[in-house]
């Protein structure tokens, strides 16, 4: 069985997009394309770990989550069966990142 996962703010029940909930897409860097009517989850901790890291005031959650509706392949990603786009996901579980864990994260994104 596959776990995915989602990093994000703390305090959700559910994963929503932005469209529905008019929150920022961390996922907006680079040339990406962003659909702000998907949920982007993936099946590593890590990759999540390192949106969570980027909440403000170290208040970020990597969440397991099940994918709701059709699961489909992010086109940006091309690793494929690491990073999928969906219509939302249910939290199953909800994982803090400690204070180290999330200084070293930002560290390595600043570093060139």
């Amino acid at each position: 069985m596959t776990s995915y996962f989602h990093g994000g703010p703390r305090g959700l029940r559910r994963i929503l997009p932005p469209s529905v909930t008019g929150a920022h897409s961390s996922a907006e860097f680079g040339n990406h394309v962003v659909r702000h009517d998907r949920v982007y989850v993936t099946t590593n901790y890590t990759a999540a770990a390192m949106y969570a890291a980027l909440q403000p005031c170290g208040k970020g959650v990597v969440y397991e989550v099940r994918p709701l509706g059709k699961l489909e392949h992010d086109p940006d990603c091309k690793d494929l069966g690491l990073s999928f786009q969906c219509e939302s996901a249910l939290v199953l579980k909800a994982t803090r990142l400690k204070t180290k864990h999330r200084l070293r994260i930002l560290r390595e994104l600043m570093t060139p």
